[in-house]
């Protein structure tokens, strides 16, 4: 990722859920415009869940159809799925 500076207590949560998805962040950088800042929020957000050791245990699982979308309680879920739409698209 281009220019991404990340907050403090941040472990890449939410790197690796992107990734499972399917998603690379810098191709969102270059092909949809989403800004450093906006990924950096996303960080923030995810260093500031409750949930972090359920989410190291679903993305050290096998990846399934079930698996391809983040937790219903990830508070970065609506935007990593829009951002796996658009990049489906995109192929």
């Amino acid at each position: 990722m281009k220019d991404v500076k990340k907050p403090k207590g941040y472990i890449g949560l939410m790197e690796r859920m992107a990734e499972h998805m399917g998603i690379d962040l810098t191709q969102c950088q270059d092909e949809l415009g989403i800004s450093p800042f906006t990924i950096e929020r996303m960080m923030e957000k995810c260093s500031a869940c409750g949930e972090s050791a359920d989410c190291v245990s679903i993305l050290s699982q096998p990846q399934t159809a079930d698996s391809e979308q983040p937790p219903s309680y990830c508070c970065n879920r609506k935007v990593l799925m829009h951002l796996a739409r658009s990049t489906a698209k995109s192929d």
